[in-house]
């Protein structure tokens, strides 16, 4: 579990894996948030092709939730096989790839460490909403509202290295 970000890139691309639905994605070029989108775990491969053509030439970084595997053999398996693939993907198209656990990312960026998945997907969905933009009563799923902490997180740890960089 390599969640020590150790320099600074251009665009961040953070991922909250999933295996029964889309798998969510935030993009931040220069620090800033650009987009999000939903991809399905089978076309995540071409995804990053396309990534890879988009950001030629810039450094990238991908963080990817380190995700709690919980007592459902099934999901973990195929949580641990997705998260392999992701980062042999970013291996081959030539991108630095860190994992992150939840509760690292949760304490950090939502400053809680909600015991129900329910007040802690509520907390994260307001956290993204205001990271976007959003009024609070537009809509965002919850896989969608952890991608972009999860990049939150992620630049901010960026900037504080490069403010240590320039001590």
């Amino acid at each position: 579990m390599d969640w020590n970000i150790k320099k600074y890139c251009d665009v961040v691309i953070s991922v909250d894996p999933a295996t029964s639905k889309k798998v969510a994605l935030s993009i931040w070029e220069d620090q800033k948030i650009w987009r999000v989108i939903r991809v399905k775990p089978d076309g995540l491969l071409e995804q990053f092709r396309e990534f890879q053509v988009v950001y030629a030439g810039r450094s990238v970084l991908v963080v990817i939730e380190d995700q709690y595997l919980d007592k459902n053999f099934r999901s973990a398996k195929l949580l641990v096989e997705q998260r392999a693939r992701i980062e042999g993907w970013c291996d081959m198209v030539g991108f630095e790839h860190v994992s992150v656990l939840p509760s690292v990312w949760q304490g950090a960026i939502l400053r809680t460490f909600a015991q129900k998945s329910e007040e802690r997907k509520r907390r994260a969905l307001v956290v993204a909403k205001g990271i976007l933009g959003m009024r609070n009563d537009a809509p965002l799923d919850d896989n969608l509202a952890d991608a972009v902490c999860i990049g939150q997180w992620a630049v901010t740890r960026m900037m504080k290295l490069s403010f240590v960089d320039m001590l």
